[in-house]
């Protein structure tokens, strides 16, 4: 045992330049990040492995999420003429992929990264803040004012489940427990929405409910505008003789589809 934490040790100690460095570059600051070896390896793999993993758990990896991996490379100094002439780069995009396809819902591969970074060291934390950030990307702002437990904490469970279960199972990794994950959700959250302005989110949750990526032509956002009404139109639930709050679900359902593409015309000064 006391042969194990001397190894825990040596490996926290291991690249201290590295790691305060990224967490200047996490903080804003925009420095050179110095060669981290081992260190830098296995974070930049289990990282982009996560972030690939996380975009694909719906079944889709939309641009937004692509652009978002974009973001972190660039915040974690993954670029050409940091350190290593861009291969650190394609190592991140390399594991971005390999998360992608990977089905497994073992944690396994967390515990390398946090016996380097330390279980609940700032780095953990900005590490999990980057991906809880990265999950909720996928909710509208909508659905995160409407999910509140009773203890009225609501952003861990307004994400999506099979996001919800993968990053909590994570954070635990990483030496955070489930009020501390919540917190980081709520953190994460409240930072994104007082970073866009209103119309900003309204055109993002617009974008989302259609299901389309941003900045789609006209005729792509009229089409997914049809196929979302075809798919949710209350009629449709008739025959199944729904009960009322089943209805009401649908109608509100519908609202938000109409007034998702309503937002989106008058963006382009095209409403029909």
């Amino acid at each position: 045992m006391a042969t194990n934490n001397v190894v825990d040790l040596i490996c926290f100690i291991r690249h201290r330049a590295y790691k305060k460095a990224l967490l200047e570059r996490f903080s804003g600051t925009c420095i050179d990040v110095p060669p981290g070896g081992s260190t830098e390896l296995i974070l930049t793999d289990t990282l982009f492995f996560m972030l690939g993993k996380l975009a694909k758990l719906d079944g889709r990896v939309s641009k937004r999420e692509i652009i978002f991996a974009e973001k972190a490379i660039e915040k974690l100094g993954l670029v050409s003429g940091f350190n290593d002439s861009g291969n650190s780069r394609k190592r991140a995009i390399t594991s971005f992929e390999r998360g992608k396809r990977f089905s497994d819902e073992t944690f396994d591969f967390v515990n390398q990264l946090a016996l380097r970074v330390g279980r609940g060291s700032d780095l953990s934390w900005q590490i999990l803040r980057l991906l809880c950030g990265a999950a909720l990307l996928k909710k509208t702002s909508n659905e995160l004012s409407r999910s509140k437990t009773s203890e009225g904490m609501s952003l861990n469970w307004s994400l999506r489940l099979k996001d919800r279960v993968f990053l909590r199972g994570v954070a635990e990794k990483l030496g955070f427990d489930k009020a501390q994950f919540i917190a980081c959700c709520d953190e994460i959250h409240k930072e994104s929405c007082f970073g866009l302005s209103v119309s900003q989110r309204g055109a993002c949750d617009a974008y989302n409910i259609l299901e389309i990526e941003p900045g789609a032509e006209l005729s792509v956002i009229r089409k997914a505008y049809l196929k979302q009404m075809a798919k949710n139109h209350p009629d449709k639930l008739l025959a199944q003789s729904p009960n009322e709050e089943v209805m009401l679900r649908a109608k509100d359902k519908v609202n938000s589809i109409r007034n998702a593409y309503e937002i989106l015309c008058d963006r382009r000064g095209a409403r029909t």
